[in-house]
């Protein structure tokens, strides 16, 4: 089961990484929008999701508001986030902005020590340390190569929020369908059918946009399937994770990103695609990648002293 979860969350993170670069692929490469790209790559989520909720539907399951309500507040908290991260790649490479979502580790440990959401932990001197790290690490990335300018992490600061709660929301969720089965039901197929539900109410609310920020021609459609496709693969794999092993432990694997992002973005500006991502001097790449990994370190050890809450 251990070995699952870090699969998925190792999973989770490639996917994240490969979107991020997808959405850059899209706007940057003028097939549409960033808001077009918003709308009907979650419509595209909301017809695949819809389409498997049936199949997802746990066996004596009844709607109850202990996870429906938990569900709704992850959609809007989830709609918030994927709005301002778009915003910030607006201005950013996705190479800069993904290490610093890692942040989102501070935001998730705060709120769980004052237990004002969902799961509480307490957090040592030491986990606090770690924290404390992460949160240089992410200073460290953004202060070399490309400097991200100030719109950029004001959007950035606001969809880690958003995408904090929207994990503990998540994760609440998924534990109380268990409950409601009295736990006769695998972690990760609770993760897939909370997955379904909030992104099926995800796909409801960009139908709802799609008259104004939406497209019908097939280049935006089109275009927006690597988005889709990657972020499905990331969802399954973060939903899972969440389910095994917990929401601070699911973004500590998440966190992971980091580093695939800094190699992703050195390689592909290596290869002259100035238009995704900077090709940077080799000694900035240096740097961003030492940054990534001291991000991976510092939320490593925030795991190893953080006992999870009994």
């Amino acid at each position: 089961m251990l070995w699952l979860g870090v699969i998925l969350g190792i999973v989770t993170a490639w996917g994240h990484s490969l979107a991020y670069l997808a959405s850059r692929w899209f706007t940057v490469g003028k097939r549409g929008t960033s808001k077009q790209l918003l709308v009907v790559a979650h419509l595209q989520l909301g017809l695949l999701a819809s389409a498997g909720i049936g199949l997802a539907w746990p066996s004596g399951l009844t709607f109850d508001w202990s996870w429906g309500v938990p569900a709704l507040i992850g959609v809007a908290c989830f709609c918030g986030a994927q709005s301002c991260l778009f915003g910030s790649l607006r201005h950013a490479d996705a190479s800069v902005v993904a290490p610093l979502l890692s942040v989102k580790i501070a935001v998730l440990a705060g709120v769980t020590t004052l237990g004002l959401y969902g799961e509480s932990r307490h957090v040592s001197a030491l986990g606090w340390l770690a924290v404390l790290f992460a949160i240089a690490g992410a200073a460290l990335t953004q202060g070399v190569g490309q400097r991200p300018p100030t719109k950029a992490l004001v959007w950035l600061g606001v969809a880690i929020v958003c995408y904090a709660f929207c994990d503990l929301s998540i994760v609440q969720s998924i534990r109380n369908v268990e409950a409601q089965l009295d736990g006769n039901i695998h972690p990760f197929r609770a993760g897939a059918f909370i997955a379904t539900v909030l992104y099926t109410l995800t796909g409801v609310i960009a139908l709802g946009f799609a008259p104004w920020f939406g497209s019908r021609r097939t280049q935006v459609w089109l275009g927006a399937v690597p988005y889709t496709a990657m972020w499905t693969v990331a969802m399954v794999g973060l939903y899972g994770t969440f389910a095994i092993l917990g929401v601070v432990y699911g973004a500590i694997l998440q966190s992971t990103r980091a580093l695939w992002s800094v190699l992703l973005g050195g390689v592909i500006g290596k290869l002259g695609d100035g238009d995704l991502e900077t090709d940077h001097h080799p000694s900035v790449l240096g740097w961003r990648v030492a940054a990534a990994v001291m991000l991976i370190t510092a939320v490593g050890l925030f795991s190893y002293v953080s006992a999870p809450a009994s």
